[in-house]
């Protein structure tokens, strides 16, 4: 067989001879070395599983962060609507403070001695601006009311 061989060869010339044997020497390098190479590359199912193991490990981490994270900004938003609810009842009180002292010089305006004559009195009635300023305190009480009450739910 192999006098055989040795005949083809003689019939080549130099320059396809020189392509033969460096076909032939990839083939055999490629042969060699082409299974080792491929095995490199892929992985096999143990380092599969492992790497689904670590995935599935940090999936759930992040879940976990992701949920305290929420309760974080349930708990801030809770925290900030009381603050708000707080400064609400706050202006609610300045509010019946200056209710309460405007009723009570309205009432004092109410009624005044008349100078010329001391036993007669004089219903003086108050003044549009104490009423409009009047109406409008208790606007702003029930609009604060109402807030503090559909918050607080």
């Amino acid at each position: 067989m192999f006098k055989y061989i040795s005949e083809i060869l003689a019939q080549f010339s130099m320059p396809q001879r020189i392509i033969a044997l460096l076909v032939v020497l990839l083939s055999v390098i490629v042969i060699t070395l082409g299974p080792s190479l491929i095995n490199s590359i892929t992985l096999d199912g143990d380092e599969l599983w492992t790497t689904i193991n670590k995935q599935k490990t940090q999936i759930t981490e992040l879940q976990d962060e992701t949920f305290r994270l929420n309760q974080v900004i349930r708990d801030n938003q809770l925290e900030c609507t009381n603050q708000i609810i707080d400064r609400e009842r706050e202006i609610l009180e300045k509010l019946s403070f200056l209710e309460n002292q405007m009723k009570n010089v309205s009432q004092r305006n109410l009624m005044r001695v008349d100078t010329t004559q001391p036993q007669r009195i004089i219903r003086v009635l108050p003044d549009n601006n104490m009423e409009m300023m009047m109406r409008g305190i208790n606007d702003l009480k029930s609009d604060i009311t109402k807030d503090i009450q559909n918050r607080g739910k």
